[in-house]
């Protein structure tokens, strides 16, 4: 299965998460997985230019054999202008992807980026699911977006053909902002026993 996957936060440099582990085991499992991408962490990193180019990664963090692409469109490097220039560059790329990588789903984590992403996708009719860790819109550093990144957070939610959430309360805030019970899963995050191994003997009781 190809599987396009999109998120609005740093997939190569941001700590670690639920969304990495996901993917790199379904690589490992044989789904091919591409990944778009936004550089959230671009102010604080040097702003000579205004514009930044499209960069393409290999995405493992975990296992180098769960290798798959991150694309990383490019943006204007003005803060929140960089948001609207994400609906032009975005659409541009996603739209791409769907054409040449033609995947059977599109996985989305987030606000602006599965906005886009999901809209395309209803238009070329590729099944949609949203992957629910957060409450997205409460992330925005800036409280005066709040409410219009709920708007966009509840359409991502609602247009998703499923939806999944890994606590059961999160499970419980997707249905209230409106996917279908019956549409839903919960799959917890859980615990990688080739990491932690329950028979290391340690100074903690």
């Amino acid at each position: 299965m190809k599987i396009l996957f999109i998120q609005d936060t740093d997939w190569i440099n941001r700590n670690i998460g639920i969304q990495n582990h996901l993917i790199e085991r379904l690589v490992l499992r044989g789904h091919e997985v591409r990944v778009v991408d936004y550089q959230i962490l671009w102010r604080e990193g040097k702003k000579s230019k205004l514009w930044s180019k499209k960069k393409v990664f290999q995405g493992y963090r975990l296992n180098k054999d769960a290798r798959h692409l991150v694309i990383r469109p490019g943006i204007l490097k003005i803060p929140y202008l960089d948001y609207i220039s994400m609906f032009f560059s975005y659409w541009k790329e996603i739209k791409n992807q769907i054409l040449s990588f033609k995947p059977n789903i599109i996985m989305g984590d987030g606000i602006i980026t599965p906005y886009i992403a999901f809209n395309l996708a209803q238009k070329f009719k590729i099944k949609k699911v949203y992957y629910c860790i957060d409450i997205d819109y409460k992330l925005i550093p800036n409280k005066i977006l709040h409410p219009i990144g709920k708007i966009f957070e509840k359409h991502n939610i609602t247009l998703a053909d499923f939806v999944i959430s890994n606590s059961a309360i999160l499970r419980e805030y997707t249905i209230q902002m409106g996917a279908k019970p019956e549409r839903t899963a919960l799959i917890r995050s859980g615990i990688d026993l080739t990491f932690f191994s329950k028979n290391i003997k340690t100074p903690f009781k």
